[in-house]
């Protein structure tokens, strides 16, 4: 480290030090308003605005106390702080309830989740009926945190859009705490905020951050727990640990796939720290609280459905596994496109990979294409929340070779950068592997910190071309988000400011208008929400002149005569 450096680490030390403040006190709201919600239902109650309350006062002492005594922060700079997250939580609420979920799982069964909750549903107690339709398999059944933050947040502000801000809010967290972990390493800090940038905004996130979709919540909490492990390496205290063990509590409840995949990256720190003991006879951080947390997350906030699913049906992960009736009606080979049809997940992996971008299934992906390659028609496939093929963006692939080419670089001049990069990147590989449609960006969205764990051990090392490199991966990842970004903003911006514009003249109009929502049966709180004059058919050919309105929902005058 030259002398030059030094100065930069006493100043812009106390910025990192709050950012990592911000980004743990959003992660303890969230365990907090999750396990609060939980003792709710196990006690018979309801979900209220109750539990905002609690986690939001659970958040602000932690806050105080963190910023306080374990990282003392000045009370001016925890004020700014303050100050800050109250407008993350502003824009975030205002950005979301602006913003239409335009996606069909979005405002299929995650909607209804969030509205059941919102109106009184105890999933603890009541099952809902009948127990087969499609979307009570999910909703009795699967994890329930990214619902329950949205359905609270429902309930106090009266639009069921604004409960999408979760999604936003982890962006930012996932931003702050990967902001601390590469400012620790005396980085310029215009690319310590890039490569923070790039790590929290996985296209996935990105392209799923204004649906009630739940997988880019799975990005968001895969990359934090990542980087706090990471941290905790380097700086093992009770507070970073209190935050992992946290974030693991909210993680092993927002999707079956991110419990499993958490697990085992938790369970990797446990190795490591069990092997350096062995080896070094080294004091054990304090591990209790990652087992607390784990604990916590399956046997409290996740006692619904991980709990309930044993005691009822004898597995945890039903009806993923343990229900033939579930895989029978929803088999994943029809997801796909027709040329992966008999293909290993490997195979299957490099052609998501290398193709062009495209959201298709039953038909053929086509040819590899030039890996720089770009077009209009490929960027609007981005308008979508579940893309299939190409799901990190058009230039990932190109991404992936060139971060080989620093992995080797380092590997080769750097032996102990280049095995630690090989075993984190591993453990990152391996959880993504036992997913068997892991080539789906979604389904394993963490494929993407690969690339920017490779990018970030480039930019730290001391090879001139290792450097320079990752210098241009990090410039070809941002381009890639900016890409995918503007046009899934673009695309849905423009179609929910013409929705509005639909809804504002139905509204001047004042007549009473035929409409079609199957199966969006929700769509009637937008309806209610601009005082439109309503009847709902029961088939589109009941309408006598439908015009489109949301993809999947139409409408009509009840009299079409000019």
């Amino acid at each position: 480290m030259s002398k030059e450096q030094v100065p930069a680490i006493s100043q812009y030390k106390p910025l990192y030090d709050l950012a990592f403040l911000l980004g743990a006190t959003l992660i303890i709201f969230y365990a907090s308003l999750t396990i609060s919600a939980a003792f709710s239902f196990i006690s018979g109650w309801k979900l209220t605005p109750l539990s905002i309350v609690v986690a939001t006062i659970i958040a602000s002492i932690f806050y105080i106390a963190a910023g306080s005594k374990g990282l003392s922060i000045p009370t001016k700079h925890l004020f700014i702080g303050l100050a800050i997250l109250v407008l993350v939580w502003l824009v975030a609420l205002l950005a979301a309830g602006w913003m239409y979920d335009l996606s069909w799982d979005g405002r299929d069964y995650h909607q209804r989740a969030v509205y059941e909750l919102a109106h009184g549903w105890n999933p603890v107690k009541v099952e809902l009926q009948p127990l087969y339709t499609y979307y009570n398999q999910w909703l009795n059944h699967y994890p329930k945190a990214p619902w329950i933050v949205a359905a609270a947040i429902y309930q106090l502000s009266g639009n069921i859009e604004s409960g999408k801000a979760m999604n936003l809010v982890l962006i930012v967290a996932c931003f702050m705490i990967t902001f601390y972990l590469i400012g620790s390493y005396h980085l310029n800090p215009v690319l310590v905020t890039a490569g923070s940038l790039v790590c929290a905004l996985n296209p996935v996130s990105v392209y799923q951050s204004f649906t009630f979709y739940v997988d880019g919540q799975v990005a968001s909490m895969y990359a934090i727990v990542l980087v706090l492990m990471l941290i905790a390496i380097r700086h093992p205290s009770r507070l970073v640990f209190l935050t992992i063990g946290a974030a693991l509590v909210t993680g092993l409840n927002i999707k079956f796939t991110a419990s499993m995949y958490l697990l085992i990256l938790t369970g990797g720190l446990f190795i490591f720290y069990a092997f350096r003991w062995y080896c070094q006879s080294s004091i054990l951080p304090p591990l209790e609280i990652l087992a607390a947390g784990t604990l916590v997350g399956i046997f409290v906030a996740g006692y619904q459905p991980y709990v309930t699913n044993t005691l009822n049906y004898g597995n945890p992960y039903y009806p993923v596994y343990g229900s033939q009736v579930f895989t029978q009606v929803f088999p994943f080979s029809e997801q796909a496109p027709s040329n992966f049809e008999g293909k290993n997940r490997f195979e299957k992996l490099f052609l998501a990979t290398f193709s062009r971008s495209q959201n298709i299934y039953g038909q053929d992906s086509g040819p590899i294409k030039f890996p720089l390659s770009v077009s209009i028609r490929e960027l609007l496939q981005y308008g979508v929340a579940d893309i299939r093929v190409g799901g990190f963006g058009p230039w990932f692939g190109a991404a992936v070779l060139l971060a080989m080419v620093i992995w080797l670089l380092l590997f080769f001049s750097n032996k102990m950068l280049g095995m630690i990069v090989s075993l984190v990147g591993g453990l990152i590989a391996f959880t993504a592997l036992i997913n068997p449609e892991t080539w789906w960006a979604r389904y394993a969205p963490q494929w993407w910190l690969i690339v920017v764990l490779v990018m970030c051990a480039g930019l730290i090392s001391q090879l001139k071309y290792a450097r320079l490199f990752s210098y241009i991966l990090l410039l070809m990842l941002a381009l890639n988000i900016a890409m995918v970004a503007g046009s899934n903003l673009s695309q849905n911006a423009l179609i929910t400011w013409r929705t509005k514009q639909t809804f504002s003249e139905l509204a001047r109009q004042g007549e009473t208008v035929l409409i079609y929502d199957h199966p969006f049966e929700l769509a009637h709180l937008k309806f209610d929400q601009w005082h439109l004059h309503y009847r709902v058919v029961d088939s589109l050919s009941d309408l006598p002149c439908p015009h489109p309105f949301m993809k999947g929902i139409y409408y009509s005058p009840i009299d079409c005569s000019p």
